[in-house]
């Protein structure tokens, strides 16, 4: 996928909220997308948050040994269901929103 940096020069501090799409009180949001990693069957090193915008390209999908970024899926947990979020707050395989945030 088509990749962007920024850089804020008023600004010296980011932060990515996971599973929001809004900003602590003083902080200025960038952007909000989805919660993404690479494939479960691969070694998730990181999560990223990718822009609700971002657009796709036609070449990265011919690229063989590259990792591919997929959505983050809840999972919940119940007495009887092993998880790691409680259910109630979150909906068990809905996938992850996320708001990159400034200050």
């Amino acid at each position: 996928m088509p990749c962007a940096v920024c850089m804020s020069v008023r600004r010296a501090a980011q932060l990515t909220m996971p599973a929001r799409d809004d900003c602590p009180a003083g902080w200025t949001l960038e952007y909000r997308g989805h919660l993404m990693s690479s494939h479960y069957k691969r070694s998730r090193t990181q999560f990223i948050c990718v822009d609700g915008e971002a657009e796709g390209s036609e070449r990265s999908s011919r690229l063989r040994k590259s990792s591919r970024l997929v959505p983050v899926e809840v999972r919940c947990s119940r007495e009887d269901q092993n998880g790691s979020l409680p259910c109630g707050t979150y909906k068990d395989g809905h996938e992850l929103t996320c708001a990159v945030c400034t200050a």
